[in-house]
């Protein structure tokens, strides 16, 4: 079975043509609910900036 990324950086671009980096993360089990929980940060100008961050 193959491994799973927890996470990935992805670039998108704004309305203005700028380029932006973000990333989506498991954050955990939801005790309540027992759903996963997901955030996401995004707003990062370089891919370095996101991995910091992710780190």
């Amino acid at each position: 079975m193959p491994k799973k990324k927890l996470s990935t950086i992805e670039s998108y671009k704004m309305k203005n043509g700028e380029k932006r980096y973000k990333f989506q993360f498991y954050i955990g089990v939801d005790p309540l609910t027992g759903n996963q929980k997901r955030t996401t940060r995004r707003g990062f100008k370089t891919k370095k900036e996101a991995e910091l961050e992710l780190a």
